[in-house]
């Protein structure tokens, strides 16, 4: 920076400096130099205003103020081409440029008088009438030109909203202008059904019950897609679950007023039973909302011909929906099949395993909370997941296992900001039992060999303080997407998911791991709270194919397992052919394994209820919201 001083300490340059002795502020130049002169002398020795004039620079044309600065020494051409000797301001005229046309100003240049009055003698408001602008056709103030009444009673006394209704029409009147009421439906009503989530319904239960998809992914994929609301959201997933857990009830009713429901396309059936959903289980729902919304569903979905059947049968319902008996308890398997929509072949296999009264109670049981969830064991203590639940306003209760809660009252758990950080996850009690019976610890090597969509990977990774592999397979690779995104949210970076399938043999891999984890197909017949749609795919036959699926791949895996290493096999069912008795014969097809004990982590009452070939956990039954069968083995050493 230049000292203002003069002195060059300090600036980029001892040839310039500000001149505090100018008036004007220049800059000036030292005599140092070849030339010797200031600034603005550089094509004379004279300062800048002095070029062409010894006068200051406001002088430097003429001695005349600015606005004369043309005098009469040099003539200039005027507008209308006539050259002038006057100043350029009385080029035109010598008078100002407000008075060239007149001697007054310039408001006065065509009459005396203000501005308002110009045309006129009198006052603007006055130039028809002497009266108030307001008064000039009538003596009556604005509001009663055509009438002494109020603005609202022109041609009525009647309020406002009845002018138009007269006598010598005949219409009825009304008794007084009143505030609309909303609808019933718009005052808060948490059951009725908007078009767009009536939409999204009927899409995932075509999707489930025709193309056979899982219900809580069709649905999740659905819900954000169609980027439904919450209420939204709430509405769509009530009652696709809904008509889920009830399809064979519905479809009796159904069966009632339908003369051949077999000729009707899937759809249409399926957008009955939604719509019988709400008849009969949302009480709050407006019928006449229901049906109509079910018409106009049928027009868009390109049924125009069969809406009118629809408005029909459900019209029909509404008449006689208070006489529809109930099913024949006589035939007592055909009562529990309709009442708990069951295929007749699970409730006569569930009746030889339980008896009847234990039957209908796993049928009719339904789990309160929505969801469980468990802390990520890497990023939180047990206090620090308490409070978190605590903070987030649910309901809640704990969990048969530490550490866990059953938790209800969330809109979408995925947009929640903690589980997006990968501070807990959503896992079953009956899943996180199964990945306890490893007992992963630090440095192993682990597969698991039906892993998606990765809750059990995911806690024996977290087990083994990120530390040592666990490979995660699924036959499909949208599955194993899953696993993956799982993995990177709880930033878990000793999970390899894999899409391989565990039936096919790998020599490579021969007795290297320390353990692998079987949580193999099945029924999901302890599970049917949860995933409803997978009561109507069980008959004998898919449970036959079912068991040689699961036997077929405990032989392929068993051989990866190492001497002293665990072989864990895990079901979500409840039939013993899935289970005990699968076990049971692995175990006579390789001596080489044997039953193992269940780990210390486990809760004491289930602990006892170890059998010889496993634990086989019950819905509704020691505190357990799900059905699970868990059976812990060891490969034997040097055999």
């Amino acid at each position: 920076m230049q000292n203002r001083s003069g002195s060059n300490k300090g600036g980029f340059s001892g040839k310039r400096q500000y001149n505090k002795g100018s008036s004007a502020g220049k800059f000036g130049k030292q005599s140092t130099g070849e030339r010797g002169k200031s600034y603005g002398d550089k094509k004379g020795k004279d300062d800048y205003g002095g070029k062409r004039s010894d006068k200051p620079y406001g002088d430097k044309r003429s001695d005349k103020q600015y606005g004369e600065r043309r005098s009469d020494k040099r003539s200039y051409k005027s507008f209308d081409g006539k050259r002038g000797d006057n100043p350029y301001s009385d080029k035109r005229s010598e008078k100002s440029f407000n008075d060239r046309r007149s001697n007054k100003p310039y408001s006065d240049k065509r009459s005396d008088k203000p501005y308002g009055e110009r045309r006129s003698d009198k006052p603007y408001s006055n130039k028809r009438s002497d009266k108030p602008y307001d008064d000039r056709r009538s003596d009556k103030p604005y509001g009663d030109k055509r009438s002494d009444r109020s603005f609202g009673d022109r041609r009525s006394d009647k309020p406002y909203g009845e002018r138009r209704q007269r006598d010598t029409k005949g219409f009825p009147r009304k008794e007084g202008f009143k505030r609309r009421e909303p609808r019933e439906t718009q005052r808060g009503n948490s059951d009725y059904i908007t078009s767009k989530a009536r939409a999204a319904a009927l899409m995932v239960l075509d999707k489930v019950l025709i193309s056979g998809g899982y219900a809580s992914l069709t649905l999740s994929d659905a819900l954000y897609d169609l980027r439904l609301d919450n209420k939204d959201k709430r509405l769509c997933t009530r009652i696709v679950y809904t008509a889920l857990e009830k399809l064979y009830y519905l479809d009796f009713v159904l069966n009632r007023f339908l003369s051949d429901p077999d000729s009707l396309p899937a759809s249409i059936i399926n957008l009955l039973r939604l719509s019988l959903v709400q008849l009969l289980y949302m009480d709050r729902v407006p019928e006449n909302a229901i049906v109509n919304e079910a018409v106009n569903l049928a027009k868009a979905r390109g049924y125009e011909e069969l809406s009118g059947l629809v408005n029909a049968v459900l019209r029909s319902i509404i008449r006689e929906k208070n006489e529809i008996p109930l099913p024949d308890k006589e035939s007592h398997e055909e009562y529990l099949s309709i009442m708990y929509s069951a295929p007749l072949d699970m409730i006569r296999l569930l009746i030889k395993h339980y008896g009847e009264e234990r039957t209908e109670n796993l049928l009719k049981y339904k789990n309160e909370y929505s969801m469980t969830i468990r802390r990520n064991l890497t990023s939180l203590t047990s206090l620090e997941f308490e409070q978190l639940v605590k903070s987030k306003g649910w309901k809640y209760e704990e969990g048969i296992i530490e550490g866990v809660y059953r938790i209800s009252g969330t809109d979408d758990i995925s947009q929640d900001e903690d589980f997006k950080a990968g501070q807990f996850s959503v896992q079953g009690e009956g899943s996180i039992l199964a990945a306890l019976a490893m007992q992963a610890d630090i440095g192993m090597n682990i597969l698991d060999c039906c892993a998606a969509p990765g809750g059990k990977t995911m806690l024996m990774a977290e087990q083994m303080q990120l530390t040592g592999r666990v490979q995660a397979w699924d036959i499909y690779p949208q599955r194993v997407e899953l696993i993956s995104a799982a993995a990177k949210r709880l930033r878990l970076y000793n999970v390899r998911p894999m899409k391989r399938d565990a039936l096919e043999v790998r020599e490579n891999m021969y007795s290297t791991l320390d353990g692998v984890l079987v949580d193999a197909p099945c029924s999901g017949s302890g599970v049917m709270s949860q995933k409803p749609e997978s009561k109507y795919r069980f008959n004998m036959e898919s449970l036959k194919d079912m068991t040689e699926i699961q036997s077929k791949m405990l032989d392929s895996v068993c051989t990866y397992v190492k001497p002293g290493g665990r072989l864990v096999y895990s079901t979500c069912s409840i039939f013993p052919e899935e289970n005990a008795m699968q076990v049971e014969s692995f175990l006579n097809r390789h001596p080489e394994f044997a039953m193992d004990s269940l780990p210390d982590s486990y809760p004491e009452h289930l602990k006892s209820k170890m059998g010889e070939f496993g634990l086989q956990l019950l819905q509704g039954e020691d505190g357990m919201t799900e059905g699970f069968f868990i059976a812990p083995m060891v490969r034997k050493q040097n055999v």
